[in-house]
């Protein structure tokens, strides 16, 4: 009786097609992380009661529409993480002075945290105020960012701009008369580094 090594058993099942190779299995593909959601707010102005514009519980904002004269209505496109293990501090959430578009036209919230609402007053929603909500990892510590950029002017003539996948605001901006073109600053968000 001939006795085959188990080497020679991998190549005569390679060579009658039973698999290809070893080095080709692959364990089976884990199943994907629930997908981000994205919602939009309803429209606000700075009339009362809907003078403002906020995301759900573990969503922040990651787009803007406008419309009416001067862009007077905003709306807010809030994503969730996903399957991120990051959770929004709400009890740490703080608001930033208003701005318009004279100088001093921009507001950026502080390092780790993301704009969850905004805040209109004036006519035609001339002065805008964000909401910032520290976003932490399991373990509290904060998020860090990186590839921030202008997500490009927003008025009632633009139509609506959203960010890309993993991409937030952490500030906004805005020019001409009565704030009429809002820019949302956004960056990728990435858990804490491990150092």
């Amino acid at each position: 009786m001939t006795r085959i090594s188990t080497s020679e058993k991998v190549a005569l099942a390679v060579a009658l097609g039973l698999f290809t190779s070893i080095a080709t299995a692959q364990p089976p593909p884990l199943p994907l992380p629930p997908a981000q959601v994205t919602n939009w707010t309803n429209w606000f102005s700075e009339e009362w009661p809907r003078h403002v514009g906020v995301c759900n519980i573990e969503s922040a904002v990651s787009g803007i529409n406008a419309s009416g004269p001067y862009s007077d209505n905003l709306q807010l496109a809030c994503k969730s993480f996903g399957a991120a293990p990051w959770h929004l501090d709400h009890a740490s959430s703080r608001w930033l002075s208003f701005f318009s578009e004279e100088p001093y036209n921009a507001r950026w919230c502080m390092a780790g945290e993301v704009v969850t609402g905004v805040q209109a007053s004036g006519s035609f929603s001339d002065n805008l105020a964000l909401q910032c909500t520290p976003l932490k990892d399991s373990m509290d510590r904060l998020t860090r960012i990186e590839g921030c950029h202008w997500l490009g002017p927003v008025s009632d003539e633009t139509g609506p701009r959203t960010a890309l996948n993993a991409e937030w605001a952490l500030g906004a901006r805005c020019t001409g008369s009565y704030c009429d073109n809002v820019d949302l600053y956004v960056c990728t968000v990435l858990p804490p580094s491990e150092y």
